[in-house]
């Protein structure tokens, strides 16, 4: 069985609301860059919060149409992780237990929430505000290194 990653540390005696979310890792046709969405705070993978009785599958296909106005091919899973931290925005402490999955944009459309960016896998690394998904992108660049997936 695999080992729970967790990320963050919780503080003791802190309430933490929790959510369950679904993020993709999506790689450019050269498998060179990696994109992600500048929030008007924060570099976040695409994908987020899972609304009541919805899969992974359609919890990404819903947030990758809403952010960057594009359908995804949805790949391999990359894994689980949780993260503890604080959100200024919400004013809350957060535990995100995220599922992380390759993905492949297809169709892209002109209208989105979000500013969606390629960079190289290392600078996603280090502008990520979160460190699960930090975690995401080395994994799929791995999975990308040993693997003929898309």
């Amino acid at each position: 069985m695999d080992e729970k990653r967790v990320f963050g540390t919780k503080k003791p005696g802190v309430q933490y609301t929790s959510t369950l979310s679904t993020y993709a890792v999506i790689f450019n046709l050269k498998k060179d860059q990696v994109g992600i969405l500048w929030t008007d705070e924060h570099y976040v993978l695409p994908g987020g919060e899972m609304v009541q009785n919805e899969s992974d599958i359609e919890c990404l296909q819903r947030k990758i149409k809403e952010e960057i106005g594009a359908n995804i091919e949805v790949g391999c899973h990359l894994g689980n992780a949780a993260d503890y931290y604080y959100s200024p925005r919400d004013s809350q402490y957060v535990r995100n237990e995220g599922d992380f999955y390759l993905g492949k944009l297809s169709r892209q459309e002109e209208h989105h929430n979000h500013m969606f960016e390629w960079m190289s896998p290392n600078e996603a690394i280090e502008k990520l505000w979160l460190d699960h998904q930090k975690w995401a992108v080395q994994e799929g660049v791995n999975v990308m290194q040993t693997s003929s997936l898309f």
